[in-house]
């Protein structure tokens, strides 16, 4: 099944700003009927072409997001305008939130935030309803309620990601008609042959940029959604939101006019082509800046549909931010369609061929950082950003570990994808850790059973990072704790830049944070760090006093290990485990440094200090001395890295024997089998007091290029 988010939602923005609407979305009238079933209706009025429905069960809407139920309605029925959900079960005390959307008079408008209770049943089923469902799996209360994203089932077929009904499901000779069936039936049955095209956008000096598609018959309608340097959330309006509702010299274009995108800068995109009566996407667009047109877009007359702010200068904004347009306010309950044809700008620019622009002009600094294999062109652009602001890790961005640790430091987690311990929230991410039998509950014995994580698993397939078997040894081998840990392998890495990251670190015994880099091919060794690991910030609490290091592993064996970590100097003045802080590490090809709050406390550079290829340890070499010998002065640290984040605890190296005179005494020895038995013995008993400010708070992560 591939998933189904209707939005028929874009900002129209002219027709909104001259305030020229006269209707208003009837609140909707529900009906629940017993034992089975819903209707939501309004009634019909002159001109309406489109009634459309977007529920869910009990639980908010997440702006306007598809949600459960999502559905639209192309005929009246009985002078009302109606959508059935047949096999959806509401009892009393439950709540529906919803929004609705009306097309009429080729207008859009919505009706938001609809709150409704199920107080009473209606007098009788629904068993005569005969209604196509568009329905989520799962939204029978039994099965639970789903959300934005998750599976459609639609009876006959898959639905197209790609493709969203709109007037066209007119097709439908009766909302009641499940053979008739609207754009559901007609995407079930796979019947469209358009596809839309990926957009061509071209970036301007000194301001603006351009997006087209080229022009097919049919097509009434090209939309562009878009955000610079932050991902979309969904199907969200983003900085830049509009129509175009003419095509010009064979292509449709959007153009914003003041916008100033750098080189390195990074559009985050959505495209929507209504063709034949049908709507199409094109999802998760990404353009990075490279070069810059020969031309300027002065030339270019195009009515701005931009959030404030979205020149650089001024920060770019994001879904729900306030939108500003020349002539007046955005009425949030009108949505334009083909009315912003008043907009005579969608023009085109002196298009001539397109080159490089130097560079060097407009403060752009030649810059050595590389982003996924790829040399970017300005100093301090901002590569890679985000704020955390949804509800839950970007999937494009990041991948959530699930898997037993392993070595070399085999800390006392499984690591696991569970909300209990892993949450996005309040615009930052939350790790708190949990008992592993106690979210096990449901077994006896949990700890002493097999665990399989199965294809979920993102270690080695059939290895101990995916199963283990709690009955096959004598001591301890299932983690008897469950912590998180998400990373931007496979996503992001670069080469030489500087990263930030504003967090609340954990303040418990013998847990840590892991705010690391870690390398993306592991060309001088695979095993032990030999191929390196930067620390951004790692700590642990001795006594009552917060302990943070930063810097550079080359050897996971502890002889090696702390070699060129640094200790922050005076960190029970920053009172570093209460409040938020600035961690940073600038990586260039001469050195390496740590900082706090911008205060650097460790610098690596390899002409002062020497290679590490020739460090010693008494008298001995590091293991993988003559392959970073072939590498350039930094080796290992010279190739792309990615970002890791998550929470430790315990483990075999991290907290050293006779390191510190460790107060309280450490529980557990490093070489004994026993070690997860006994610290579990020591925490279970009084876990909630352990961790009661244990947990690790991450605001946001920032790369630039250096």
């Amino acid at each position: 099944m591939s998933r189904l988010r209707l939005i028929v939602v874009i900002c129209y923005i002219t027709t909104m700003a001259l305030g020229i609407h006269t209707y208003k979305v009837p609140k909707a009238k529900i009906v629940v009927y017993y034992p089975k079933g819903f209707q939501v209706s309004i009634p019909d009025d002159e001109d309406i072409t489109l009634f459309a429905f977007h529920g869910k069960l009990n639980e908010e809407m997440d702006g306007l997001e598809a949600g459960t139920w999502s559905r639209d309605i192309t005929k009246a029925k009985n002078g009302r305008w109606r959508f059935h959900a047949r096999d959806a079960k509401l009892r009393i005390g439950d709540t529906l939130y919803y929004w609705t959307y009306v097309l009429k008079d080729g207008l859009g408008y919505r009706e938001d935030n609809g709150v409704f209770e199920v107080r009473e049943y209606g007098n009788h089923t629904i068993d005569d309803v005969d209604e196509t469902k568009h329905t989520q799996s799962g939204n029978d209360r039994s099965g639970g309620t789903g959300g934005s994203g998750s599976t459609n089932n639609v009876s006959g077929g898959a639905v197209d990601n790609n493709m969203i009904g709109s007037a066209a499901t007119a097709t439908n000779n009766s909302d009641t008609d499940p053979h008739g069936g609207g754009y559901i039936t007609t995407m079930a049955l796979d019947i469209h042959t358009y596809k839309v095209p990926k957009a061509k956008i071209v970036v301007y000096y000194p301001k603006g940029f351009q997006v087209s598609i080229p022009d097919d018959d049919g097509i009434t309608l090209f939309a562009f959604h878009g955000k610079l340097n932050e991902e979309m959330d969904g199907l969200e309006a983003g900085t830049w939101s509009r129509d175009i509702t003419k095509a010009k010299n064979g292509r449709w274009r959007f153009n914003a006019r003041d916008a100033k995108l750098r080189i390195g800068d990074t559009l985050y995109y959505w495209t929507y082509v209504l063709k034949d009566g049908l709507g199409y996407r094109e999802d998760n667009g990404v353009f990075e800046v490279r070069e810059y047109a020969n031309h300027t877009i002065d030339d270019v007359d195009e009515t701005k549909h931009t959030q404030s702010g979205n020149d650089r200068s001024g920060g770019t904004g994001g879904s729900g931010s306030t939108n500003n347009v020349s002539g007046g306010g955005v009425d949030n309950n009108m949505i334009g369609s083909a009315a912003t044809a008043t907009n005579n700008g969608d023009t085109d620019p002196n298009v001539g061929g397109v080159g490089l622009i130097d560079v060097r002009i407009d403060n752009c600094k030649a810059s050595p950082s590389y982003k996924n294999g790829l040399q970017q062109q300005c100093a301090n652009q901002l590569i890679f950003v985000d704020n955390f602001s949804g509800t839950q890790l970007n999937k494009e961005q990041w991948t959530v570990e699930e898997r037993f640790a392993t070595k070399p430091d085999e800390e006392f987690v499984l690591y696991l994808n569970v909300s209990e311990v892993l949450q996005v929230k309040n615009g930052m991410v939350r790790i708190y850790p949990e008992l592993t039998a106690r979210h096990f509950a449901q077994h006896d014995h949990p700890l002493q059973i097999k665990h399989d994580i199965g294809s979920r698993c993102t270690g080695r397939a059939n290895s101990e990072e995916c199963v283990r078997d709690g009955s096959a040894t004598n001591y301890l081998s299932i983690p008897p704790f469950i912590a998180a840990q998400f990373s931007t392998k496979g996503h992001f890495s670069f080469k030489y830049g500087r990263v930030e990251i504003r967090a609340k670190l954990p303040r418990a015994n013998w847990v840590f944070p892991q705010l690391w880099l870690q390398p993306v091919n592991e060309k001088y060794g695979g095993v032990d760090y030999q191929s390196g690991q930067m620390r951004i910030a790692f700590s642990y609490v001795n006594d009552t006093q917060m302990q943070l290091f930063g810097g550079l592993i080359v050897n996971a064996n502890s002889n090696w290990r702390w070699k060129k970590l640094c200790k922050f100097p005076n960190a029970h003045q920053h009172d570093l485990g209460n409040n938020f802080h600035l961690y940073s590490l600038i990586w260039t090809e001469q050195s390496i440094s740590v900082a706090v709050d911008n205060v650097e406390y460790c610098n690596f550079n390899p002409d002062i200090s020497g290679t590490l290829a020739n460090l010693n340890e008494d008298d001995e070499e590091l293991p993988n001395r003559d392959s970073l010998k072939k590498g350039s002065k930094l080796a290992p640290f010279d190739q792309e890295f990615y970002i890791t984040l998550g929470y430790g605890i315990g483990g075999l190296n991290d907290f050293k024997e006779g390191l510190y005179g460790w107060q309280p005494e450490k529980p557990w020895k490093n070489a004994d089998p026993h070690a997860m038995d006994t610290l579990l013995k020591e925490a279970e008993t009084n876990f909630n007091q352990w961790l009661e400010f244990g947990e690790l708070l991450i605001d946001y992560v920032k790369v630039y290029a250096i």
